[in-house]
């Protein structure tokens, strides 16, 4: 990393890439596999992005194992964007959705279907700060799905199990998505925002069950063609101008994925990681952090400092020895550390180094 005098990135989104994926971005950015063009100049309705675009998708579907009843989108709008295309295309609005409320997004979704549909809420941890991922213990019979968000970016907890709770189960799997295995075939939707674990901002992957939406005659008329997924499957997810430079990014992140074994690969090294932060944070009385022990993310990792005037003096400090990104959600505070797979174990050795000694001195 010397090379290229680069900090070490532990924002949440957009978020820190592996060098390697970086580096082909960069061979190819100029003159991609001897066209003549950018890879972002190219025309999206070209030989040479079509095949980027279907590469992508059999190599995202081999590396997550998806199964061939599902479809894989590459749409825009982020995860923002899902929260109310999910309930346009799944039910009617005299029909309900069950939300898990675990978090900030959560919440955010939750209040987005609640304007399309009946969105109900069945569990939520709010009564401990979202500090817990809560037990499902009654839900209505009359649900159609139910939402989870996989990974609380903004809190630091997370799902290692999908709920069994005799509905399917739709979830945002945001910041988590490639770097811990998740089984699809336990959820009829999952969507990602993809700045977070996916590779650049501005592509949002869904990957549904093609039995679980709406017919076209079935969605409200409001509804516009861009936001509907029968029509964005039919279409290849180009009903318009897609996001042709992210797509490409995923497609070299999935080789990389590749050569580092697959997801279980990279969620063993996650863990290793994460391990190596949680125990600083437990060791060192300076700093505290309330999330469940079952429940701790081992994507974001947050915590406070006991006291509060030594947060600012933290992330000064850490800025200053070349770690960036460590300011905790706006809604949140606090410190919070995003170990993406990009995030090595090297640089996570960096911040660990650095809080031991921030704790020692402080």
């Amino acid at each position: 990393m010397s090379k290229y005098n680069r900090k070490i990135n532990f924002g949440a989104g957009p978020a820190m890439l592996p060098l390697p994926v970086l580096e082909k971005v960069e061979e190819d950015f100029l003159n991609y596999k001897d066209s003549g063009l950018s890879v972002v100049e190219m025309s999206h309705r070209s030989e040479n992005f079509m095949n980027i675009l279907l590469d992508t998708k059999a190599k995202l579907k081999k590396i997550m194992n998806i199964p061939d009843s599902y479809e894989i989108l590459f749409l825009q709008g982020g995860a923002t964007a899902q929260f109310s295309m999910i309930p346009v295309n799944l039910v009617r609005k005299d029909e309900k959705i069950g939300y898990v409320l675990t978090g900030v997004f959560a919440q955010k979704s939750f209040e987005a279907a609640s304007k399309l549909c009946k969105a109900v809420n069945i569990a939520d941890s709010s009564d401990k700060n979202y500090d817990y991922i809560p037990e499902i213990k009654n839900i209505p019979n009359d649900l159609k799905y139910i939402h989870i968000t996989g990974n609380n970016t903004a809190i630091g907890t997370a799902y290692y199990n999908a709920p069994k709770v005799g509905v399917p189960v739709i979830a945002d799997w945001s910041s988590a998505i490639l770097g811990q295995e998740i089984k699809v075939e336990d959820y009829a939707l999952i969507y990602a925002g993809a700045q977070k674990n996916m590779g650049i901002a501005g592509l949002t992957v869904v990957i549904l069950r093609k039995d679980i939406i709406l017919k076209d005659e079935d969605i409200e008329s409001f509804v516009p063609n861009l936001m509907k997924y029968e029509k964005q499957i039919k279409s290849d997810s180009m009903i318009n101008t897609p996001p042709t430079f992210a797509i490409y990014c995923l497609d070299v992140l999935c080789d990389w994925i590749i050569s580092m074994g697959g997801v279980a690969s990279l969620e063993k090294i996650n863990r290793e990681k994460s391990k190596m932060i949680y125990d600083i944070v437990d060791e060192y009385d300076i700093y505290e952090n309330g999330i469940s022990q079952n429940d701790r993310s081992i994507m974001n990792i947050t915590f406070n400092l006991k006291k509060d005037s030594l947060t600012e003096k933290f992330l000064s400090s850490s800025s200053e020895a070349g770690l960036v990104g460590l300011k905790g959600y706006k809604l949140r505070g606090g410190i919070r550390a995003s170990l993406y797979n990009g995030v090595s174990i090297e640089d996570t050795a960096a911040l660990a180094e650095f809080m031991k000694k921030f704790a020692q001195n402080n």
